[in-house]
């Protein structure tokens, strides 16, 4: 099998908006964006990717197997991260 033959095709083109439209916000879209730093947002989204990651391989190791990382590795972010396993005879739980 070619390459070629598993990329999508696009059946009409892109439409940009006009460059005199680019200023003007979208009539759904609230009048500011709510936006919160980085860094907490960032810790938001590794928590919900190794809780979601754990409770779906089960343990450590397969997590961090799954995401190509060390496994000691993962139990330094785990703790920095304020995660544990709510029963710690894998439970399979995460908090």
């Amino acid at each position: 099998m070619s390459s070629k033959s598993c990329r999508r095709r696009r059946s009409h083109p892109r439409v940009f908006p006009s460059p005199d439209r680019l200023d003007q916000a979208h009539p759904a879209a609230p009048s500011r964006p709510v936006l919160i730093p980085y860094r907490e947002a960032r810790r938001a989204f590794d928590r919900h990717y190794w809780v979601t990651a754990l409770r779906e391989a089960g343990s450590v190791t397969k997590a961090a197997a799954g995401a190509g990382i060390n496994r000691t590795d993962l139990h330094k972010r785990l703790r920095l991260l304020g995660i544990k396993p709510i029963n710690p005879r894998h439970s399979g739980k995460w908090e």
